[in-house]
């Protein structure tokens, strides 16, 4: 019965191309339940046990005249666009009819609970009926702790016919990584009318253009952000436009698809559908840019992490705690050079991974997230062992990078940064179109200690090498590299 029931209330997933026929087609007098979401958002992937829940409800009453439908707007951009989806996950409710007109769909309030039972009654009062909400039996096991990370410890990734899936890359990042997750985001920017509409998201834009063409590891997309930088205000978004006009809209941040470093996530690839990627790339963004800002650039950081987190970043939860960590007095206010925005990256990254291990123990199989690359402080002994003073009771999973009983050596930190994230080990993929003046020279021995690198006085010298001056598109430091020199896996380095 419980299968049967499973079976019949799966969430039905709607495309640009069903959509319509399926609403059109409901009995009169039906009612539609609508979640837009993204696969690549982490608070979706884990309210989607919750929403399964409701959808299930709503099936086993079929009195009720509710469907429950869901919309991935990371591929569904245009019809996203149509409802002015702004925040992910976004719940409307309303008519048939209401929908295929694209108006007057109720807005599920995103301050208010989103459980079961809270939006089971939701409906219910829009609708008139006095729903109770009831649990309805899953035959899904639901795994917590440790029980979820064994049940895919030993698990061997496959492909599609079975066969076994090889790594994509070998390296703690990839340019790849970092050049699709700033197409994603340029993207969302650009076919989100919300995003793109006034003024206040005019300044957010060009801060955070900025922030790349001073300081984005990738030529081709550093290239893309100074041009739109050099002539905003005449040409690209002139003030007096409301709405940013369409040869932005439709502007290829990084260039033409077909001339990226790569076409798939390789250092970010996840070994779950929809895990890791476009945020790890964020990540990663903010490490390698932290690295390349000339040694005075930290407010121009600060503008563009300000710019993405205030108003670009769609996760509505992810982008609630970051906004918390943005705006809380100190951390990011102290930031003026390049070292101070690679340590607050790497501090933040460290309080957001020790937020989600907690969670992620707690909530298992439902969190959504990768049991394969479970958030830990980074980097860990094995990977530079100078790094740490003293490590909190437990293990490194526990507490924040300035937690309580946790010391790092923040000298070693850099240096580490600086080797992983840098110009050290990165090659830049190519010119850009010419307005860059300031460079970066490649500072370290691919077997130099921390001790070595900080009595040569490495840390923190920005030379003279010019913009764009290599080739190829492999970069980050090796992982068996990384673990030769700090005898142990290199894997704790990797972004989540």
């Amino acid at each position: 019965l419980a299968a049967a029931a499973e079976e019949h209330a799966k969430v039905k997933e709607l495309n640009t191309n069903d959509f319509n026929v399926t609403l059109a087609s409901l009995p009169q007098g039906s009612r539609v339940l609508a979640e837009f979401y993204a696969g690549w958002c982490p608070h979706c992937r884990h309210y989607a046990h919750t929403y399964e829940q409701i959808a299930r409800f709503f099936a086993a009453n079929e009195d009720s005249g509710v469907l429950a439908v869901r919309v991935d707007c990371a591929v569904e951009r245009r019809l996203c666009a149509d409802f002015h989806i702004a925040s992910y996950p976004t719940i409307a409710f309303g008519s048939p009819e209401q929908f295929l007109a694209r108006a007057n769909v109720t807005i599920h309030p995103s301050s208010e609970s989103r459980d079961a039972p809270s939006m089971v009654a939701w409906v219910g009062r829009l609708m008139g009926k006095p729903f109770k909400y009831g649990k309805i039996p899953t035959t899904k096991p639901m795994l917590k702790g440790q029980q979820w990370l064994d049940s895919h410890g030993q698990q061997q990734l496959q492909d599609s016919q079975g066969k076994p899936l090889e790594p994509q890359s070998n390296s703690l990042w990839t340019l790849a990584d970092v050049e699709l997750a700033t197409v994603e985001l340029f993207r969302q920017i650009m076919s989100t009318p919300p995003l793109h509409t006034g003024p206040e998201k005019r300044t957010a834009l060009f801060k955070l253009l900025r922030w790349w063409s001073a300081a984005h590891p990738s030529g081709r997309c550093r290239g893309g952000a100074q041009k739109l930088v050099a002539l905003f205000d005449a040409k690209w978004w002139p003030a007096s436009e409301g709405v940013a006009p369409e040869q932005l809209q439709s502007f290829e941040i990084c260039g033409p698809s077909d001339q990226l470093a790569g076409s798939s996530w390789q250092s970010c690839k996840g070994s779950l559908p929809n895990t890791r990627g476009f945020t790890c790339g964020l990540w990663l963004l903010f490490h390698t840019s932290s690295t390349r800002l000339p040694d005075n650039g930290g407010n121009i950081f600060v503008e563009g992490v300000r710019a993405f987190g205030n108003h670009f970043f769609m996760c509505g939860v992810c982008q609630q705690h970051f906004t918390q960590i943005i705006a809380s007095p100190g951390p990011l206010d102290a930031v003026q050079t390049r070292e101070d925005s690679m340590l607050w990256a790497w501090r933040t990254h460290n309080q957001v991974n020790a937020r989600l291990a907690s969670f992620e123990s707690e909530a298992g199989s439902t969190s959504g997230a990768d049991p394969m690359f479970p958030k830990i402080q980074f980097p860990d002994e094995r990977t530079c062992s100078s790094c740490w003073k003293h490590k909190a009771q437990g293990n490194a999973n526990s507490g924040t990078s300035s937690g309580p009983g946790t010391e790092w050596d923040e000298g070693a930190v850099l240096v580490f940064l600086d080797r992983v994230y840098g110009d050290d080990g990165s090659q830049d993929d190519g010119p850009d179109d010419g307005q860059g003046s300031h460079g970066h020279a490649h500072k370290e021995g691919s077997q130099d200690s921390v001790a070595e690198m900080q009595s040569q006085g490495q840390l923190g010298r920005r030379g003279g090498q010019g913009l764009g001056s290599s080739s190829g598109k492999q970069v980050g430091r090796d992982k068996n590299e990384l673990e030769k020199q700090g005898g142990g896996s290199a894997e704790e380095g990797r972004s989540e």
